[in-house]
């Protein structure tokens, strides 16, 4: 049988856990939240303001160098994920001619 003294150590090692699992948790969903990359998003477009498809376009982290090209779709548009926080340029000219 276990004593009113196991009972509480139990009971104590219980929560100790429940504690730990919760702070686990809960820095978890913090840390998660400090996004440190972004999203570029944009449109090609002309004079008029008309959307420019296959478009190559390049995109440069000022702050790093890192030079990422992408080329715009049938509406125009054109995104590009994971660059860190700084300045960037982005770049456009030739269209590409689809086959």
């Amino acid at each position: 049988m276990v004593g009113s003294r196991g009972r509480i150590l139990f009971a104590e090692k219980r929560i100790a856990i429940c504690a730990s699992v919760f702070a686990l948790v809960f820095c978890g969903i913090l840390a998660y939240g400090q996004n440190t990359a972004g999203t570029i998003l944009g449109v090609a477009s002309d004079q008029s303001g008309a959307r420019l498809p296959g478009v190559a376009v390049t995109i440069t982290h000022l702050d790093t160098g890192i030079v990422r090209p992408v080329t715009t779709d049938e509406a125009g548009p054109v995104s590009s994920a994971g660059f860190g926080f700084g300045q960037l340029r982005g770049e456009g000219g030739t269209t590409r001619i689809p086959d």
